[in-house]
C-alpha cells in the first residue's frame, strides 16, 4: 500500500500533512535508497535464471538420498563406460 503511495507521490486524505512530510523525508534519505536498491538486487534476475526463490517446497531426507543414489549410479555407469 505504501509502495503505491510513494510511487504516485500524492498524499492520501487519511495521512496527515506532518506525517506525509516525514514519510517523504524518509523515502528521500540516502539510507532508504540504499536499502531499496539492495532489495531490488535481491529480487533481480540472476544470469537469466529468474529470481532466486525456493518454490518446490520441502524435500524429505529420503528423497535427497534417492536422488543422490541415482546420480551416483549414473556417474559410475558413465565413468566405467569411458574407461
Amino acid at each position: 500500500m505504501f509502495t503505491d503511495i510513494r510511487k504516485h507521490g500524492k498524499r492520501p486524505l487519511w495521512i496527515g500533512e506532518d506525517i506525509w512530510a516525514e514519510l517523504n523525508a524518509a523515502w528521500g534519505s540516502e539510507e532508504y535508497t540504499r536499502r531499496d536498491q539492495n532489495r531490488q538486487n535481491r529480487a533481480s534476475d540472476v544470469e537469466g535464471l529468474g529470481s532466486l526463490l525456493h518454490t518446490r517446497g520441502s524435500v524429505p531426507h529420503t528423497e535427497h538420498r534417492r536422488r543422490l543414489v541415482m546420480n551416483f549410479k549414473y556417474f559410475l555407469k558413465l565413468f566405467f563406460s569411458l574407461y
